[in-house]
Order: structure tokens, then C-alpha cells, then sequence
């Protein structure tokens, strides 16, 4: 739990000296296993060992929906489209009330151009919690796309408002300013988001 903490707030030494730990006291506990995948993921730029933790976490814990869905996010990143997608469907599945995987797999969505599929998505991640800032972030890639930069903005500032850490929510911002013509302020979301 503390790794997972530390990772959240983006504290790399910490949440490393945390996995360490929890690796000595349970190597195959699920929770390590996800912490180390972010770690691989996130900080060392190494899919291929995210994945292999994922999977050992998803052997351990086949019906956990959050592995799932951290798996599709590996996935993804490392350019497996159709596994992310089939790591998301496979996550909504199993826990059809979560709405993370929903912003996620709309996310992928929009970005592979399948705007129909991804339209809904967001609106179901948001009718258990209308602040949810990733399915804001959807809501209004999917604005953007659309050509419905009043709504982006929207979207966006909500999402920003929601969780002022995520930098996909000000550079989303970014976006819908620099179509908008509004440099300056590009500018600033750029530098906010960094």
C-alpha cells in the first residue's frame, strides 16, 4: 500500500524502497506485482518486464479487474493495440461498475479514430462519479475530434479541476487553447503540465 502511495504522488525513490520491501515479504502478492509493473512501466521504460509482472499478478488474481486494466494501459503503450483493447474489455467485464476502464478503453478509442465506439463511454464512467477526471479527459478527446472546442474546454478545465496532478488533463487543455488560436495560454497549460 505504501508503494502504491508513493507512486501516486510520484515519489520514484520512495515507492522503489517500498516494492523492495514488499518484494522481501511477498514476491507474488498481486499488489507487488502491480506496483512493480507501474514502476517498470512508468520509470524504467520497460514494457516487456510490466507485462511479465501483470502476468504473474493475473495468475495469482485472474479476477481482479484493476490488473485488467493496468495490463491494456501496458499494453498499449508498448504499441499492442488489440491487446489493450482486449486487456479493457476483459477488465469492464469483470467489474462493469468501475469506470476506469471505461475512460481507458475510450481513450484508446478515440486515439485509433473509432469516435461512435468511444462517445458513450465516458458518460458511463461519469454517471457513478460526474467528477472522474480520466472520463472527463475522454469526454473531451472526443470534443476535440469532434471539432466541438467549447465542449473540450469544458471538459478539460472539469478535468483539471478534479485532479490538478494529471498532466493528461492540462495538455488536453493545451490542445483545445492551441486550435482555439490562444497561444498564450497553450503556453502556460504546456508549462503547467510539465
Amino acid at each position: 500500500l505504501a508503494a502504491q502511495i508513493e507512486l501516486l504522488l510520484g515519489h520514484e525513490a520512495e515507492a522503489r524502497r517500498w516494492t523492495k520491501r514488499a518484494t522481501e515479504i511477498d514476491p507474488d502478492s498481486p499488489e507487488t506485482l502491480r506496483v512493480q509493473a507501474n514502476i517498470a512501466s512508468h520509470y524504467d521504460w520497460d514494457a516487456r518486464s510490466a507485462r511479465k509482472a501483470l502476468a504473474r499478478a493475473i495468475a495469482t488474481a485472474p479476477g481482479d479487474a484493476d490488473l485488467y486494466n493496468e495490463l491494456g494501459l501496458v499494453l498499449y503503450d508498448d504499441g499492442d493495440e488489440k491487446g489493450a483493447q482486449e486487456a479493457c474489455e476483459r477488465a469492464i467485464a469483470l467489474d462493469p461498475e468501475d469506470p476506469l476502464p471505461r475512460a481507458n478503453y475510450a481513450i484508446l478509442l478515440v486515439d485509433n479514430n473509432k469516435l461512435d465506439q468511444a462517445e458513450a463511454r465516458p458518460d458511463r464512467g461519469l454517471s457513478p462519479d460526474p467528477s472522474f477526471y480520466i472520463a472527463l479527459v475522454a469526454k473531451g478527446r472526443v470534443d476535440i475530434q469532434r471539432g466541438d472546442l467549447p465542449a473540450a474546454r469544458e471538459n478539460f478545465l472539469d478535468a483539471v479541476a478534479a485532479n490538478p496532478l494529471m498532466a493528461q488533463s492540462t495538455l488536453g487543455l493545451a490542445i483545445e487553447q492551441y486550435q482555439s488560436g490562444d497561444l498564450a495560454q497553450t503556453y502556460q497549460s504546456i508549462e503547467a503540465a510539465e
